[in-house]
């Protein structure tokens, strides 16, 4: 994701493919990393349950972008909770593209 990999609505609309922006699962309008990682509802139940839920704020609200606040994040964990935060991030994102292709919730 960080590398660009993760094609969200709002990227593929950046380069020309038309497409709706809509988030698959929230009636969100503007499927992006930010909204993917730390602004979705799904999301914002996820995070408190892992127990990093105010590192993940701290990092949003002093990053300029997700990207910058994944790895501001993952460099001020300790290495367990970097784990947790990678393997949740990978979560997310699984659970994200099972639903665009599979339309499995």
């Amino acid at each position: 994701m960080c590398r660009g990999c993760l094609l969200t609505r709002v990227r593929l609309l950046d380069k020309g493919v038309q497409c709706l922006t809509q988030f698959v699962s929230c009636d969100s309008n503007h499927e992006d990393l930010a909204h993917i990682f730390f602004e979705c509802p799904f999301v914002v139940q996820v995070w408190p349950m892992a127990r990093i839920w105010h590192g993940i704020q701290n990092a949003a609200a002093t990053s300029s972008s997700a990207i910058e606040a994944i790895f501001l994040l993952l460099h001020s964990l300790s290495a367990t909770l970097s784990q947790r935060v990678a393997a949740i991030l990978w979560s997310i994102s699984k659970h994200r593209n099972v639903k665009v292709w599979e339309d499995i919730t």
